[in-house]
């Protein structure tokens, strides 16, 4: 859908925040042959923009996708985000999925969080095996994260996979279970193994982490019914920006 028809969505569905779209470039590390900056500077200037569009057409906290091409970029972020105060951020770490390449990349990420005077929260995109050496890095440093995959919904549903807990590590072995059910209890494996591991680490210390992502960065009750004011008010002076489109249920009655 369109990104107006996804913000409509997004209110309508009481959703309290919305991350910058995820986008790639090809070559991000010090030293590789360098992607040409004019891709760069497009797909930034689209992620700010959505960025101003989440913050001004919805209710929901914008939360900044980080990616860069080299130190200047870096600082600049680190900058950006002192500034405006944001205490969480978003990385897609789909697109690095050698541990060699991974690995200097989320060096990237805690260099820019070093530089901001506060602990951050970072929604990691990154699959389980890689869950471990990402909470651990961003925890030595007094950072907490959420690990966002499809992993191990991916694993029973499609692979047949269930997922279990070998050793302290994550193990996939062959089951005749329906997939649904795999899909759930794979959640539930990945989530304790998750929870285990941030367990060892002081920033966990004392629960309710999944608050931080609010915490600092979410409007006061103030400010969000100044901001749903002055949404409804632009509604009321503009057409329309979409017609209604029928459900199947309307279209068949």
């Amino acid at each position: 859908m369109d990104r107006p028809e996804l913000y409509d969505e997004a209110e309508q569905q009481g959703i309290e925040a919305i991350t910058g779209p995820t986008f790639s470039i090809s070559s991000e590390r010090e030293g590789d042959p360098r992607t040409p900056a004019a891709q760069n500077v497009i797909m930034q200037k689209r992620h700010h923009k959505v960025l101003a569009e989440i913050d001004a057409q919805t209710t929901a906290t914008p939360i900044p996708n980080l990616y860069w091409r080299g130190r200047r970029d870096r600082e600049k972020w680190a900058e950006w985000l002192e500034e405006n105060q944001v205490q969480v951020v978003y990385r897609d770490f789909t697109m690095t999925t050698q541990k060699e390449n991974f690995r200097p990349e989320l060096a990237g990420l805690i260099e820019i969080l070093g530089r901001v005077d506060r602990p951050m929260h970072v929604l990691a995109g990154v699959g389980i095996g890689k869950a471990k050496w990402t909470i651990r890095r961003l925890g030595e440093k007094g950072h907490t994260c959420s690990i966002i995959t499809s992993g191990p919904i991916y694993t029973g549903v499609i692979g047949g996979k269930k997922v279990t807990r070998e050793n302290g590590d994550i193990e996939k072995t062959e089951s005749d279970a329906p997939r649904p059910t795999l899909a759930q209890e794979n959640l539930d494996v990945a989530e304790a193994y998750l929870q285990n591991i941030a367990s060892e680490l002081s920033p966990y210390e004392g629960g309710g982490v999944a608050n931080r992502v609010h915490k600092g960065q979410d409007r006061s009750k103030e400010g969000r019914e100044a901001r749903e004011g002055k949404r409804r008010h632009q509604a009321a002076k503009s057409t329309p920006h979409r017609s209604h489109r029928p459900r199947a249920s309307e279209e068949t009655s």
